[in-house]
């Protein structure tokens, strides 16, 4: 009885540890999806179609053999596909890896088995990821640092600034420094006030009297920035139907599924982790791709 009584919890156990292990790969999964999702929708919002082809490609098959032949997978030419790569390299959205693999030969009845190394491009999920949360954060925050700027903020120009007679534009910092008209105690430009100030026949003072900057237009304009902004990364619907989800929706999306994990980082999707090894080709042999299909994250296309 309490030898049964063991084998049951110790059954018990390892079913808790399966499940365990299967709920955690399964949120691995629904993570990896997201950051794919979002990648796939950066890509469709900010590229050309030559770059979209390449990024949906790379998501797909999960890597690409660098080789003469590349550009055939995508029905596009080897010099076009290294062009695309490269920019995609520094927007810091794919990066290379090199992978060793083990080819086999036969000669004269024997066979021999050699390492062969060979690149592979792959789209680096946590790095781009993390490129996509910056770039969006930064355009925020410049539009609306310069909303704060031209709301708040209070310019004074000279009439001779504009037709480059002098320097006079002074923020309201600066033009706590200049002269004042005694007779309508406004703010005279610093520059003209000092050459003027020896001259026998001076120009009037009006000429040279700082005028303030209407910030108004500029306001308007940084306004209707950040609304087309929000717009344009927000979620866009036909009535009740979703035709597309939003680039901040995505990202809240990777944010919840990282947190379910406990703050395990998105894969960096290296393909010697997605069976590249086996793709290594003999050095006399074209570039072999062998894709590794994964539909599942594209079922929205």
């Amino acid at each position: 009885f309490f030898f049964s009584l063991k084998n049951d919890c110790h059954t018990n156990q390892q079913q808790t540890k399966q499940q365990q292990f299967r709920c955690y790969t399964m949120s691995l999964t629904a993570q990896t999806d997201a950051a794919k999702e979002l990648v796939g929708t950066v890509a469709r919002a900010f590229y050309d179609d030559p770059t979209i082809c390449v990024v949906v490609f790379l998501l797909r098959c999960k890597f690409l053999r660098d080789g003469p032949g590349m550009g055939k997978p995508l029905l596009l030419s080897t010099k076009q596909v290294r062009k695309t790569l490269s920019f995609l390299k520094k927007e810091h959205m794919v990066n290379t890896e090199r992978v060793e693999g083990i080819v086999m030969t036969e000669s004269g009845g024997r066979i021999y088995r050699r390492k062969k190394h060979a690149d592979f491009w792959y789209i680096d999920l946590s790095r781009a990821t993390a490129a996509i949360r910056l770039r969006l954060h930064l355009v925020r925050q410049t539009l609306a640092d310069d909303f704060t700027w031209f709301a708040t903020s209070s310019n004074f120009i000279c009439p001779g600034y504009q037709t480059r007679a002098c320097n006079g534009h002074y923020t309201e910092e600066e033009v706590q420094n200049c002269a004042l008209d005694e007779v309508t105690g406004r703010f005279l430009c610093q520059e003209c006030y000092s050459a003027h100030q020896n001259n026998p026949n001076p120009p009037p003072k009006s000429s040279y009297t700082l005028e303030l900057i209407d910030n108004s237009q500029q306001v308007l304009d940084v306004e209707t920035k950040l609304r087309r902004f929000r717009t344009q990364m927000a979620a866009k619907h036909d009535g009740a139907r979703l035709l597309r989800k939003g680039i901040y929706g995505l990202l809240k999306e990777v944010q919840v599924e990282t947190a379910n994990q406990g703050g395990a980082p998105v894969t960096s999707n290296f393909p010697s982790e997605n069976g590249a090894s086996d793709n290594v080709a003999p050095s006399s042999g074209p570039a072999v791709l062998t894709p590794v299909w994964n539909d599942a994250a594209f079922s929205s296309e």
